[in-house]
């Protein structure tokens, strides 16, 4: 539907399209993981997310050619998720509960 809008073009950006629709439910099941304790998971969905982010991002530097304050914000915060979601993962500390 969004490509006969005339609002996204090509696979690439459908498939990120569709992927930025995921991401509050991404957010919310990391939430959900942190809370019934489960970091491996939660980290899982940060790093999913974070790659999100940073997939947008590159695709609007792309197709604006400049950069803009929003873009490198979200993808600041996409490497920041990434980094966390990393740690969560690796990281060996027993969840307290």
């Amino acid at each position: 539907m969004a490509e006969h809008l005339g609002l996204v073009s090509g696979g690439a950006r459908r498939a990120l399209f569709t992927a930025l629709f995921l991401l509050p439910l991404l957010a919310a099941s990391a939430f959900l993981a942190i809370v019934a304790g489960n970091r491996r998971i939660a980290g899982g969905c940060a790093c999913v997310a974070g790659l999100v982010g940073l997939a947008s991002g590159a695709v609007v530097v792309r197709v604006t050619g400049g950069r803009q304050v929003g873009t490198v914000t979200a993808m600041v915060a996409g490497i920041v998720a990434v980094g966390c979601g990393v740690h969560l993962v690796l990281s060996r500390k027993a969840s307290s509960g």
